[in-house]
């Protein structure tokens, strides 16, 4: 992966997408987080508008952006405000 500016601001036009599809606003846009459904969805042929990873997970940013995957790194702080999870993985994608 080409380094990449790292997001750190929930109002960067990425971030806000991600927001919007959390909140139920953006119409065709399923969000799913975690590596296993990420990767089974590929799997099954489905298609992404972005992935957004945690800068930790450099290597899993890699792998997704050679599947395909638009990807932007973001801040771990940003991700984890950004989950729906307890404990996050570090990976939404759209």
């Amino acid at each position: 992966m080409t380094r990449k500016e790292v997001l750190r601001s929930t109002s960067n036009p990425a971030v806000a997408l991600v927001r919007s599809a959390l909140a139920g606003r953006e119409k065709g846009l399923v969000v799913l987080e975690g590596d296993r459904l990420i990767d089974d969805a590929l799997r099954a042929g489905c298609e992404f508008e972005l992935a957004l990873v945690a800068e930790a997970r450099v290597e899993r940013a890699d792998e997704l952006e050679r599947r395909g995957v638009d990807v932007r790194l973001a801040a771990d702080s940003l991700i984890e405000r950004l989950s729906a999870l307890a404990s996050t993985q570090g990976a939404i994608a759209l």
